[in-house]
């Protein structure tokens, strides 16, 4: 009513000043009521308001100036636990590379029996620097090695060697002997039982034979009851005799 008294084509509210005050009275309470009804419109007092200058400026120069020295620190415990990490990292590489290495030189040292026959190494005979090599043995031969005894056998190399047959003279020969029967390094010949191969090309020198045969020594029996089978195979890139039994 007041309303059309104010705005309506009959306005005379203006000639009412009660009715007038009231009309603002009404109007003023429902602006305020709208303002407090809508949500997100809370304005904060400017005195309240968190300006980050404010607080900058607020804040003790003590405190920037710790975290000014904090934030240096920070990157380089990063910088260093990274380069840390990394040393760590490289070095347990290495380690992993070593490893792998010396397994494959093992590997490689422990020779497999080619024919799958059920042999098994025993033993790699080293050089006998002390051996004194048997008059007849070095007559007319080139390079004669000595290596260590075997359950009573010992083990020459000789190039060229007694057993080359249309072979090259530069092939190593493998011979083997009882050592009792060799006491006179000295005599040009010997009596006794002696085996020995020669190698051919690529293939090595190798002896075989069955350690239970007759003129073999006792040493070497006990040491291989039984039917057994043993080879001797001369490891030329190493400078060993490899020595393998099949026991069965």
């Amino acid at each position: 009513m007041l309303r059309n008294r104010a705005y309506g084509p009959a306005a005379d509210i203006h000639n009412d000043p009660v009715a007038l005050g009231r009309l603002r009275d009404l109007e003023g309470n429902g602006k305020r009521h709208e303002i407090e009804a809508q949500p997100g419109t809370f304005t904060e007092p400017a005195a309240e308001r968190h300006d980050p200058a404010a607080l900058i400026e607020d804040e003790p120069s003590g405190h920037s100036d710790e975290r000014g020295r904090a934030w240096p620190e920070k990157v380089y415990r990063a910088i260093r636990g990274a380069r840390r990490s990394t040393v760590l990292t490289g070095a347990g590489l290495i380690v992993i590379i070593v490893m792998v290495l010396t397994a494959v030189v093992l590997v490689q040292r422990v020779q497999v029996d080619p024919l799958q026959t059920g042999a098994t190494q025993v033993a790699r005979l080293q050089l006998d620097d002390g051996y004194q090599t048997p008059a007849f043995l070095s007559a007319g031969a080139g390079e004669v090695i000595g290596f260590q005894q075997f359950h009573g056998l010992r083990t020459v190399v000789t190039t060229p060697g007694f057993f080359t047959i249309g072979g090259s003279p530069n092939d190593p020969c493998l011979s083997i002997f009882s050592e009792a029967d060799m006491r006179a390094a000295s005599s040009g010949s010997f009596s006794g039982q002696a085996v020995g191969g020669c190698a051919a090309g690529e293939f090595p020198a190798i002896v075989q034979f069955r350690p239970d045969a007759d003129g073999y020594p006792d040493d070497l029996r006990t040491a291989f009851p039984g039917p057994a089978a043993l080879q001797f195979v001369c490891d030329q890139a190493n400078n060993e005799v490899v020595v393998f039994a099949q026991t069965r």
